[in-house]
């Protein structure tokens, strides 16, 4: 899952021309914000509805626009929506001159989303030497090297310094599902498990996160434990079973 971008702008609503615009720039990025709310909670058809709102006010600045459009971006690529993932990122990279950070970093997400992969790499290295503490770049970078769009790009350990990195600059759910992920390839299961166990209490209505739990229970040969989360998953949707099953079966070999 892709992370997106929080943004507030009180500086540039300053440099406003008139009341009215200032008004519209702070509902914008009050619609933004509960959208991500939405978006973090796993709400996608809700967020896209507040997202769409908030982009569509009128007089608001560039900026605004251009995080909007690639929360956009990102909520219909989390539905699975390429087409529309794909229009969104080129609408948020048109907001800036080439060159740019930000127009790098959304560049690199539409070729990402047309599988280009190795040209996108190529892009997020420039925003990077730009911006080393940027969330967006650091996020595509350790989902790259996470294997997510593919796996000849795999490379967990060095994925790790830029999960860790999107992280500490966000701490919210998207990034600290993929920084658990992270740990859990690299068979760091302590670390994996405390992280997994906080976005649990954080959100109890998420299946995936207590089956995370028993997958790590699993490897650490606590089966108990494990079985008792598997069977609560189970009982909550039954769905789950075949997965459940393929993974011990996968373990016995």
């Amino acid at each position: 899952m892709r992370k997106i971008s929080r943004h507030f702008l009180y500086g540039l609503i300053l440099f406003l021309t008139s009341c009215g615009q200032v008004s519209n720039e702070v509902e914008a990025l009050a619609k933004n914000d509960l959208a991500l709310v939405k978006y973090n909670s796993a709400n996608y058809d809700e967020a896209i509805i507040l997202f769409k709102e908030a982009v569509e006010s009128p007089g608001i600045s560039i900026a605004t626009k251009e995080k909007i459009y690639r929360n956009l971006a990102h909520a219909f690529s989390a539905i699975e929506s390429v087409d529309s993932s794909l229009h969104y990122s080129e609408m948020a990279a048109n907001c800036f001159e080439k060159g740019s950070y930000e127009f790098l970093v959304n560049s690199a997400d539409v070729l990402l989303l047309k599988g280009e992969v190795k040209n996108a790499l190529r892009l997020l290295k420039k925003a990077y030497i730009q911006e080393p503490s940027g969330i967006d770049v650091n996020n595509s970078l350790g989902l790259i090297y996470l294997g997510d769009y593919g796996e000849e790009f795999a490379n967990e350990t060095k994925a790790l310094k830029y999960n860790l990195k999107a992280f500490q600059v966000n701490k919210d759910r998207p990034t600290e599902d993929i920084l658990a992920r992270n740990y859990y390839y690299l068979e760091d299961y302590i670390n994996a498990e405390k992280h997994f166990s906080n976005l649990r209490n954080q959100f109890p209505d998420m299946l995936d996160y207590p089956l995370n739990l028993g997958m790590i229970k699993y490897h650490q040969k606590n089966i108990r434990e494990a079985n008792d989360l598997f069977d609560l998953i189970i009982a909550a949707d039954s769905s789950y079973i075949d997965l459940i099953q393929d993974f011990k079966d996968e373990m016995e070999d």
